[in-house]
């Protein structure tokens, strides 16, 4: 079953928009990982909000380390090291938000589940200012 959803994914067109995905623990340290598609607003937001409401379901997504392509569940989500036996794709780890998405080549497309308030919260580009991703346009 994970096989086929990781073909199936591969199969549709997918566009090269670099995201960091981030949790952001209450004492403000944080780990984060890459992925290599379709991290604009319009895909991302409602996977995040919809399936990874939760500190559990967040950390078990950024357990996966680096991942190519954000799926509706884990078993979708196409992680380089699990699904292709890459190395070296564990997450980031640093003291904030900003240090880690500042690690990660992303298109400015930052996501942080905040486990002070059990959030997600986007930035765009460097802005170290963080907007409710709930609020934020499909765009």
């Amino acid at each position: 079953q994970h096989d086929q959803a990781i073909q199936a994914r591969q199969e549709t067109v997918l566009m090269s928009t670099r995201s960091a995905i981030i949790v952001e623990n209450e004492d403000g340290t944080a780990r984060g990982i890459y992925c290599h598609f379709d991290g604009y607003l319009s895909h991302h937001k409602p996977i995040l909000l919809n399936r990874y409401p939760d500190s559990q379901a967040v950390n078990e997504l950024i357990d996966l380390g680096n991942i190519s392509s954000l799926g509706e569940n884990l078993t979708e989500t196409e992680a380089y090291a699990r699904d292709r036996g890459e190395s070296e794709q564990e997450a980031i780890r640093s003291r904030s938000w900003r240090r880690v998405a500042d690690q990660i080549g992303h298109n400015g497309y930052i996501y942080v589940f905040r486990m002070a308030d059990n959030k997600w919260w986007f930035a765009h580009n460097d802005k170290d200012n963080l907007e409710l991703l709930e609020d934020m346009p499909e765009k």
